[in-house]
């Protein structure tokens, strides 16, 4: 099952976000994972810029670094 992400409103763009890859990075120990791709699905209206809700591990708001990314990336090692 692919990881999906909905990203806040100014970075959503309209919809026009949905579908891009993200990939994101944290230097925290547990949660989310130090690595990830996901695929951009939905608005997180309550999100501030940045801010992205993952769905793992159940639903929460993570303040993480992330970027976009080619889809193609999903497919490295």
């Amino acid at each position: 099952m692919a990881n999906t992400v909905a990203i806040a409103p100014d970075q959503f763009n309209g919809g026009k976000s949905c579908g891009r890859c993200i990939r994101l990075y944290s230097s925290g120990v547990k949660k989310p994972p130090r690595s990830l791709f996901a695929t951009v699905d939905n608005l997180c209206p309550e999100c501030r810029s940045g801010d992205i809700d993952l769905g793992l591990e159940g639903d929460g708001i993570w303040r993480v670094n992330w970027e976009f990314v080619p889809c193609h990336w999903r497919l490295r090692g």
